[in-house]
């Protein structure tokens, strides 16, 4: 399925599906729906639902329902709760990656500049630290 929502493409073809899941009813069943979690190149998340005539992706035609379609965006946050609510552990941690067993570190998912990740990348070749470790580094030498 192909859509465009807010001047944004959302296409089931060429993104990566991350996951699924269905509700657990017959395909034929009135009630049955399943969901897709798909990651589009640019790292935006969408889930991609279809459903019968008595799912919430159902359609009204005239006066009778349908089963219908629809893609709705999703922030990382929610992406990755769907995730954790629909997929198993191997899954999950595919897309997001493992999980701290405590507070001590959180996962962080931002866009930079391709300069500034040619940075971390010259300062990780040049250190043998992570990602994490270079960035931490960086904003300890900026303390005062």
């Amino acid at each position: 399925m192909r859509k465009i929502i807010h001047n944004r493409l959302y296409d089931t073809e060429t993104a990566r599906k991350v996951g699924e899941w269905s509700n657990g009813d017959y395909v034929d069943d009135f009630d049955w729906y399943g969901e897709g979690l798909y990651r589009k190149k640019t790292c935006e998340y969408f889930i991609y639902g279809e459903g019968n005539a008595r799912s919430p992706y159902a359609e009204r035609r005239g006066d009778n329902w349908i089963g219908g379609e629809a893609i709705t965006p999703v922030s990382f946050d929610q992406a990755r709760d769907w995730a954790e609510e629909h997929l198993d552990a191997d899954e999950y941690e595919q897309e997001f990656g493992t999980p701290s067993e405590d507070d001590s570190t959180v996962l962080v998912h931002c866009y930079i500049s391709s300069a500034v990740k040619s940075e971390i990348d010259r300062r990780r070749a040049e250190s043998g630290k992570t990602i994490a470790q270079v960035i931490e580094d960086a904003i300890e030498r900026t303390k005062g």
